[in-house]
């Protein structure tokens, strides 16, 4: 059987696509690791310290990309949620 696997990162002239899979209250705000789900897609794993309620994990998330990334934070959203932690992060590319 051939199946494709869909790598953690993907980049065309818009934006870029980060896939990932975020556990709250982690203990520290940062990426962990890449990991692979059931259907053998890789993810990358990021961890926040704060709890999921109201929203607080995502936006804790995306400050930390935004830092990291030196991005400005509306450049970046979440394009859309698999389960509750998997996500599915947009960031629009710059021109250069």
């Amino acid at each position: 059987m051939n199946r494709s696997v869909i790598p953690p990162c993907t980049i065309n002239e818009t934006k870029v696509r980060l896939a990932v899979v975020l556990t709250p209250k982690s203990g520290q705000t940062d990426f962990s690791g890449i990991a692979s789900d059931p259907a053998g897609n890789a993810n990358f794993k990021a961890g926040v310290e704060v709890p999921s309620g109201c929203n607080k994990a995502n936006k804790a998330f995306l400050e930390l990309l935004a830092r990291d990334l030196n991005v400005q934070a509306t450049a970046i959203r979440i394009a859309s949620v698999g389960q509750a932690r998997q996500k599915l992060i947009q960031i629009a590319r710059v021109p250069a």
